[in-house]
């Protein structure tokens, strides 16, 4: 939350966005690859992250459905031509998945490069995972795609 607050001051167009689900995630996905039987300090209260930067004097939207995205989108990308940071909270499932700690996002010159690290398939006996597509699939979740596809969907440019 300390960036909002250097957002704010300095005016930068940073649009922010916290997927937000109550649980520690990747504590919970840490103590799921160690088959604890009980997990132990995960659980969050519900914060509500948009009222909170908005508090901070920041336009937030909280977003909890899909449906929601594009036109979560279309205002942070206004505030962002406007000079001004903008937070999207995506309140999110506590489902692990797919392995997120295993997921990269580099951008450059205004292209998103996603890959998954090369290490997983040697640790979970996934040999013959290949794009970030075949990554997605092995979870079953198909439905998810790479961020630039979002971001074209909504007309984000980068």
């Amino acid at each position: 939350m300390q960036d909002l607050i250097t957002e704010k001051k300095y005016n930068l167009p940073i649009i922010n966005v916290v997927t937000s689900n109550k649980v520690l995630g990747f504590i919970k996905g840490e103590q799921d690859d160690v088959d604890m039987t009980e997990y132990s300090g995960i659980d969050l209260a519900d914060q509500d992250f948009a009222k909170i930067a908005e508090a901070m004097g920041i336009e937030g939207v909280t977003v909890r459905k899909t449906s929601d995205l594009k036109p979560a989108f279309d205002r942070a990308v206004a505030a962002s031509k406007a000079g001004k940071p903008f937070l999207i909270d995506a309140k999110i499932t506590d489902n692990r998945t797919f392995a997120t700690e295993s997921l990269y996002v580099n951008v450059h010159d205004g292209q998103v490069d996603e890959f998954f690290n090369p290490a997983f398939n040697s640790k979970h006996d996934a040999k013959k995972l290949k794009t970030l597509e075949d990554f997605f699939a092995y979870f079953g979740a198909q439905e998810l795609h790479p961020l630039a596809y979002f971001f074209k969907d909504a007309g984000v440019e980068l």
